[in-house]
């Protein structure tokens, strides 16, 4: 049997039955999960993935114990800024702090420029929707945030074009090309697991922490090949908050207004629907769960390229 020091840091072996566990401290708990195996060499290998499913079993059971609790805004601010810290920089964090802060103090700022307005409505709502996702009720989010609708918005080859155009450097031109020609969310196209590539397709970890087979097309692979004859890494490395933000910058800069790094996924699903790829091959290409999730997605704009038709019942004369 292996030894116990074989293992990386957060699994450990049972010392009877030899089974493998992960092992974490979350906000002062600590948490095992059964890896399910005894092989170290895989334990090893396969550790981002473990940590995921980990992570999200203990969000689950988080959730299930929160569910119908009712919590006041200022308990709620605490436990979504305590789960933020980690995951956003110090900037990030800052602002959620003082944006939340102020509203529950003295609710939306008045007598301030429109964007700050909605800058402020988009961070409490933001931190109500992580509380009503996590089993809270009674929560519900402010009125005028367009994000409580369906996005509809999708960017045309223009305005596509204009944006690949003049983003620098070329890490994050290549990694925004590659979100579009592979329809990746923003967690699964940034830093994928270079051991899991292979000609024509990769692995990622997607929502709930298990991993799926995302196609690379001819133009994705391309992103690819181009980096390595420039001597480049495969893959680039960024925050996800850069990329968000970043996206909008140059978006801006190439005379674009309105758009979301998340408007790339949405733009590779619709482009292949108006291609006539059938829907249920959409739904496979982007992660969804089922079929039903991407008809929710997208029937609004399929309303949209319906023909023009006419009923014959009655017609006024």
């Amino acid at each position: 049997m292996p030894k116990k020091t074989d293992l990386l840091s957060n699994l450990y072996q049972h010392a009877r039955t030899g089974k493998i566990y992960f092992r974490q401290k979350i906000k002062g708990e600590d948490i095992h999960y059964p890896v399910g195996t005894d092989d170290v060499v895989w334990a090893n290998k396969n550790i981002t993935e473990i940590r995921h499913r980990a992570l999200n079993e203990y969000f689950k059971l988080v959730k299930k114990e929160n569910y119908k609790k009712t919590i006041s805004l200022r308990g709620l601010q605490q436990k979504w800024l305590k789960a933020k810290r980690s995951s956003v920089s110090s900037v990030t964090y800052k602002t959620y702090n003082q944006k939340t802060s102020q509203y529950i103090k003295t609710g939306l700022p008045t007598g301030r420029a429109i964007s700050t307005i909605n800058s402020t409505r988009r961070q409490v709502n933001a931190m109500i929707r992580w509380g009503i996702k996590n089993g809270y009720k009674e929560l519900s989010v402010l009125e005028g945030d367009t994000d409580t609708e369906p996005r509809i918005r999708v960017l045309s080859s223009v305005e596509l074009h204009s944006i690949f155009a003049i983003v620098r450097p070329v890490d994050l031109n290549h990694a925004f090309q590659f979100a579009y020609y592979t329809g990746t969310r923003r967690k699964e196209f940034n830093s994928p697991d270079i051991d899991k590539l292979r000609e024509g397709y990769m692995e990622v970890i997607q929502k709930g922490g298990y991993r799926r087979v995302v196609k690379l097309n001819k133009q994705a692979q391309n992103i690819l090949n181009e980096r390595k004859e420039m001597g480049l890494p495969i893959f680039w490395s960024y925050t996800v908050d850069h990329l968000t933000k970043y996206f909008k910058i140059w978006a801006k800069r190439a005379g674009i207004r309105g758009v979301q790094l998340h408007d790339l996924r949405r733009t590779f699903g619709w482009d292949l629907i108006v291609q006539g790829v059938p829907i249920f091959e959409v739904s496979k290409l982007l992660g969804h769960a089922n079929v039903k999730v991407t008809q929710k997605h997208y029937s609004p704009l399929m309303v949209q390229h319906v023909r023009e038709f006419k009923l014959t019942g009655w017609t006024k004369e």
